[in-house]
Formats: structure tokens, sequence, C-alpha cells
């Protein structure tokens, strides 16, 4: 038996994931939830939840979570060593925040008679974020505005996204002082 349930927003800025919970009872519950990976795990496992309806309770405690992943990696051309290579769209690297304040920054240079695009910035801003753990440019017109990685799959390349947004302030400093040469040029 498979439930859908809807989990009220808690972070408004986060994009919500669907997870998939399996129960001791062989019960499966799909849900659209908020949090990070290990939120959502400490919610669930070990936890008891009723999945009855109406007066029929039917307790069960869940057993293991998986979490559909919101960054679609596509398996492109092994490297000339036979290393297995994934290629992510840029946007997986920018945040809602960060994509509205790299917005203003382009309008701003708009203002001020510059052809300045949004989208390229963003563009330059997660290349410059995914080559600190170890993304490269996908340079192929089969993707555009890919960033390549050398890796073994869909975990690592979550991985290694979370990793990259989890940059300290002085990384991210270092970042956007670089971005700002690039945008004055």
């Amino acid at each position: 038996m498979t439930f859908n349930l809807y989990q009220p927003a808690t972070h408004q800025t986060q994009k919500m994931k669907t997870a998939t919970i399996q129960f001791d009872n062989g019960n499966k519950l799909t849900t659209s939830i908020n949090g990070t990976k290990a939120e959502i795990e400490k919610y669930y496992l070990g936890n008891t939840f009723n999945l009855g309806t109406g007066g029929n309770d039917q307790m069960a405690k869940a057993v293991s979570v998986e979490i559909e992943s919101e960054h679609k990696a596509t398996r492109v051309k092994s490297d000339v060593n036979g290393n297995p290579r994934y290629v992510v769209h840029f946007l997986a690297f920018i945040t809602r925040e960060k994509s509205d304040e790299l917005d203003a920054i382009a309008n701003e240079r708009s203002k001020a008679g510059y052809i300045t695009f949004g989208t390229t910035l963003k563009y330059e801003y997660a290349l410059k974020l995914a080559r600190r753990v170890g993304g490269r440019k996908f340079h192929n017109k089969q993707y555009g505005g890919g960033i390549v990685f050398q890796c073994c799959g869909q975990t690592e390349i979550d991985a290694l996204i979370e990793q990259a947004l989890a940059l300290t302030p002085e990384l991210l400093e270092q970042l956007e002082i670089t971005l700002e040469i690039v945008t004055n040029e």
C-alpha cells in the first residue's frame, strides 16, 4: 500500500523534495517535504506514524528513507581513461536568493549602459562554485549550461552540490570578488 501525504513547508526558500519512506509493516509513503537529507531522515527514521484512516489506526515504524534527487545528472561519455562522467545543469548551484541577487546586478549594469545578462552571471558564479568541488565546464552542444563531474553517480553528485552550496562565507566572498572583476570588464 502506498500513501501520498502533504507535509507543510518549514523552509520558505528551499525547493520541496520528494521522499519515499518504507515502514516495518511493508507500507510505503511518498510525500513532499522541505529540509536537508539529514533533517528528513531524523524526522522519519525510527519514529512511529499512524498510517491508518478513520477509526482504523495502523501504527508503523519508519525503517528507510529514499530522497529523490532534485538535481538530475546526465551520464555522458567517459573520459579518455574510462572514468564515468556526469553533467548537471548550472542552476543546481544557484539558490533563489543568489539568483535574485545576480539578476539585480545585471539590471544595475544594464542601467549603466553595459550589456549584461543575468543568466551569464549565474553561469559564471555556478561554474566558480562548482570548480571548488571538482566540477568543470562541459564543452558540448548536447547539454547547454552543463557542469561536468568525474564521479560514480547521482548520490555523489548530490553530495558535491550540497558541499558547494555549504561553502563558508569567506570562500563565497572570494567568489563574489572574482565575479565582480569579471562583470566589470
